[in-house]
């Protein structure tokens, strides 16, 4: 059919087999955290990562969205070319790490993407709110809350069976 807004449809490959984490209070486990370059050759920095636990589905209901599911997995993606990437990843990787603000260097976040996945099997808490910038755009604005360590999942039951019945390993989650 010529004309057709779908014109070309045939030759391309799929795309959106994905999601990305939105609004909501979570308790979740890193599977990987990567660099990349889109298509157009931005880079693009994102953590792979998997629900563990719907922790307070509040902030979801205010956004007038469901909360994500156990089990679902779901990133969270920065393109390198906006001024606020940088400084959410510097914020992530210190919640996660434990490390100052000074010991976030390139190499530093270069490591932490590495092959060796040192964040992988990690387990945290996430808030994601929904809030409307001054140019009444809809965002969410996401950060990792704290680190959870073996034994609290250990000593909650809720979370460890939901880490049993996703067969999730506490190898790299803290002692504490």
């Amino acid at each position: 059919m010529s004309g057709s807004v779908f014109s070309g449809v045939s030759g391309i490959k799929p795309r959106g087999d994905f999601s990305y984490i939105g609004p909501g209070n979570y308790l979740l486990n890193i599977e990987e955290f990567k660099t990349s370059k889109d298509r157009k050759g931005i880079g693009t920095v994102f953590f792979r990562l998997r629900i563990v636990d719907v922790i307070d589905p509040t902030l979801c209901v205010r956004a007038n969205m469901l909360p994500h599911r156990v089990g679902e997995t779901l990133s969270w993606l920065w393109k390198m070319d906006g001024d606020m990437s940088l400084p959410a990843i510097k914020r992530a990787l210190m919640t996660l790490t434990g490390v100052n603000e000074e010991k976030i260097t390139e190499e530093f976040c270069e490591q932490c993407a590495s092959a060796a996945q040192p964040l992988a099997g990690m387990f945290v808490t996430y808030e994601g709110k929904q809030i409307t910038t001054k140019k009444s755009i809809s965002i969410t604005d996401r950060r990792f809350i704290r680190r959870v360590g073996k034994l609290e999942l250990q000593g909650n039951p809720q979370w460890a069976k939901a880490c049993q019945e996703l067969k999730l390993s506490f190898d790299n989650a803290d002692d504490s």
